[in-house]
């Protein structure tokens, strides 16, 4: 009797165990970059030259998103999709301060991230195409009867840009640049202060915000999202590694 009780115990244990293992599982994201380039000095990277862009670094940085869970899920991560395909600015994208966080490893303090202006309005011709190309997506829209707002259709491109589903098990690569001190994203520009002689260490920190994002998703959307298992992930990913920030003259 006693060995058929400690058998028992035993196999609650297991089973206990394996459950607590798989509740541990969760959305991974990782940098593959060994270290992220910035410029030594704002102030010229500032001013030296009319367009600043043209100072820039661009120095390459990858990462991944891991789904470790039993689950399949879609996580809506704000600018990320727009910012890492390179369509939210005529010169290519930059990572989005927002998500960069960068420490300083001597008084363990965040970086806190500046924004300093907006970017110039379009001009004309540029503003002539964008409200020609909403015209053209409101009927779209249109025919498939959507009688809906400007901010609706522009809710629902947002979402769609910024989506990424992942099955349960599946790893998607990403890889943009980075612009330190400066960044150029969408809807403006922001800077970090970094003293060269100091050090500081890099992560990420993603938000994928799901609140009521479904009452801006289309019939089609929605069906996918059902029919193929898939749940909204609301939370926040960090990185599970941190990678050093490099000081540059140029």
């Amino acid at each position: 009797m006693n060995k058929i009780y400690y058998i028992y115990i035993l196999i609650l244990l297991i089973t206990f165990s394996c459950s607590k293992k798989s509740e541990n599982k969760t959305i991974e994201l990782k940098i593959l970059s060994k270290e992220i380039i910035s410029h030594k000095n704002l102030d010229s990277m500032r001013y030296s030259n009319k367009d600043f862009r043209k100072n820039q670094n661009k120095a390459v940085f990858r990462f991944k998103i891991s789904n470790k869970t039993n689950q399949n899920y879609c996580l809506v991560l704000r600018n990320v999709l727009n910012t890492y395909n390179g369509i939210n600015t005529i010169e290519g994208a930059n990572l989005d301060l927002d998500f960069l966080q960068i420490i300083n490893k001597n008084s363990k303090d965040t970086i806190k991230v500046h924004y300093a202006y907006t970017l110039p309005m379009l001009n004309k011709k540029e503003l002539e195409l964008y409200e020609k190309n909403n015209k053209i997506l409101m009927q779209q829209y249109n025919n498939l009867n959507y009688s809906k707002s400007l901010f609706w259709m522009e809710k629902n491109q947002q979402i769609t840009n910024n989506m990424v589903c992942l099955k349960s098990n599946e790893v998607k690569y990403f890889e943009t640049f980075v612009n330190l001190p400066y960044n150029v994203s969408s809807d403006n520009a922001n800077y970090v202060e970094l003293n060269f002689s100091d050090n500081y260490n890099a992560f990420l920190k993603f938000i994928s915000d799901t609140t009521n994002i479904k009452k801006y998703l289309t019939w089609s959307q929605l069906k996918n999202i059902k029919e193929n298992n898939y749940k909204l992930f609301h939370g926040t990913i960090t990185s599970e590694n941190s990678v050093p920030v490099v000081f540059v003259d140029k």
